[in-house]
C-alpha cells in the first residue's frame, strides 16, 4: 500500500505557506484513501503545524476539518459534498 511521508518541518526549515501547500497534498492524499504513514501524522499533530493549518482553510476536505481538531482550533462549516447514503443512516447516531 502507497503511503504519504511528510518530512519533519524543522529539519526542511519551511515557512507556513510552504508547510500550508504540504498541508494540501497531505488532506488531498488522505481524502482519496491514499493513507499517511504514522511517522506524518505524528509530525502534523506537532504543535508548530497550528498556524498553517489554521491558514490553509481546506473547507471541502474532511481530513482538514480532522487537522482543525488535533490542533483544538475553532469549527469551520464544511463545504464538501455530503453523501445521502452516510447522511440519511438511520445507524450513524451509533457511531
Amino acid at each position: 500500500m502507497a503511503r504519504f511521508i511528510l518530512m519533519s518541518s524543522r529539519q526542511q526549515g519551511w515557512t507556513v505557506w510552504r508547510s500550508g501547500w504540504t498541508l494540501a497534498r497531505l488532506c488531498a492524499a488522505w481524502d482519496f484513501g491514499l493513507l499517511p504513514s504514522p511517522q506524518t501524522v505524528a509530525e502534523v499533530r506537532r504543535s508548530e503545524w497550528c498556524e498553517a493549518v489554521d491558514a490553509c482553510r481546506l473547507l471541502t476536505s474532511p481530513v482538514y476539518h480532522l487537522l482543525r481538531a488535533w490542533h483544538d482550533l475553532p469549527l469551520l462549516p464544511y463545504l464538501g459534498s455530503q453523501m445521502s447514503y452516510m447522511r440519511d443512516d438511520p445507524n450513524l447516531v451509533y457511531v
